[in-house]
């Protein structure tokens, strides 16, 4: 499978985003059952080598790999409104990230969508 940034922006800006992506992902499979085979984490996107124990385990496994993320975002968010400098660089570029997942033999127009 293929995870794409929004428009190709980066997903990850540093190791620690990698680090924290790899933990997610390992909750996520844990969750799911699902075996991971191989992975490449790319400056805009993800490709993952996953066989699922049964039917929509993957889209399970992506649903919560999505949730996660989306909960990082918020936090994100959250410490822009309090006015926090710091964070205003991060929250831009880390809000608009992940925004479908396609198997890799899909062409890019056939997006799945993460809600």
């Amino acid at each position: 499978m293929v995870q794409r940034g929004n428009n190709r922006l980066p997903c990850f800006l540093d190791d620690a985003d990698r680090a924290r992506y790899r933990h997610l992902l390992r909750e996520a499979l844990l969750a799911t059952d699902c075996r991971l085979h191989a992975y490449v984490l790319m400056d805009n996107h993800v490709h993952l080598l996953v066989t699922p124990p049964e039917a929509g385990a993957t889209g399970r496994l992506m649903q919560k790999l999505g949730r996660q993320l989306a909960a990082i975002r918020a936090y994100l968010q959250q410490q822009r409104a309090y006015g926090r400098d710091t964070f205003q660089a991060m929250v831009k570029a880390k809000t608009a990230r992940f925004a479908g997942v396609r198997p890799a033999h899909r062409p890019p127009h056939t997006r799945i969508e993460l809600e």
